[in-house]
């Protein structure tokens, strides 16, 4: 909504649902106190026709592509007007019928494609073609063994750093993150103050450290949920 800052843009907001009156008024707000001349006439919010009659599963695009009623609508809004769509996180095939149904192109690439490079590990691939800087990580780990082999190793070949940050591939907006602060755990700040020598044995001695420090994280946090906290 609030690309219409700029005064050369307006905006088509598609929701699933009906917006209340006090949610739309508090953005309409919140644009007029950004001084956005005449809010009200430059932010439409369409929702598709009967959308408590679709089923639970359809995503908004689906929803679209049964709703002539609102594609219509949008047709009249964006008529003899530059347009594009905007598309969610993970773009789907369903995006692409509704970008050829209103004739406007989308802001996404192959939902193939784009699925797999706007994850951290694809992006970490593209970055590591185009030759540019990227903090030291594993990528592609699909289970808990893979995990603490490729953590272990990790940290093997780096005693010198301090934290190590966990991210789920296919989350956003700092959700799915985690850290492990290894100056805390002191079987690992003994092995980092004695400079061994980096072999098997010692990785499979810090999988052992991390097994029952995690295991030990793991029960305590659980442990905490129970009790309320």
């Amino acid at each position: 909504m609030f690309a219409v800052k700029d005064p050369n843009v307006d905006v088509i907001y598609v929701s699933p649902f009906q917006l209340t009156n006090d949610v739309t008024g508090y953005y309409m707000k919140i644009l007029e106190i950004g001084e956005v001349d005449n809010p009200h006439g430059r932010v439409n919010i369409v929702v598709p026709d009967n959308v408590h009659k679709f089923p639970n599963h359809f995503s908004l695009s689906q929803m679209l592509i049964y709703s002539p009623k609102t594609i219509k609508r949008i047709r009249n809004l964006i008529k003899g007007r530059q347009s594009y769509i905007v598309p969610g996180v993970s773009p789907s095939n369903d995006d692409i019928k509704v970008s050829m149904m209103l004739q406007v192109p989308i802001l996404c690439g192959e939902p193939s494609k784009q699925s797999l490079y706007s994850t951290k590990s694809g992006a970490k691939k593209i970055f590591a073609l185009a030759d540019v800087p990227t903090p030291i990580s594993a990528i592609d780990i699909y289970d808990e063994q893979e995990f603490m082999l490729q953590l272990a190793k990790l940290i093997a070949n780096n005693l010198y750093v301090n934290t190590w940050l966990f991210k789920i591939d296919d989350e956003f907006n700092g959700r799915g993150h985690a850290s492990l602060y290894v100056d805390n755990i002191k079987a690992l700040s003994e092995i980092r103050r004695k400079q061994v020598e980096i072999n098997e044995e010692l990785v499979d001695k810090i999988i052992n450290i991390l097994n029952k420090h995690l295991h030990r994280k793991v029960k305590l946090a659980m442990g905490r949920l129970y009790n309320g906290w």
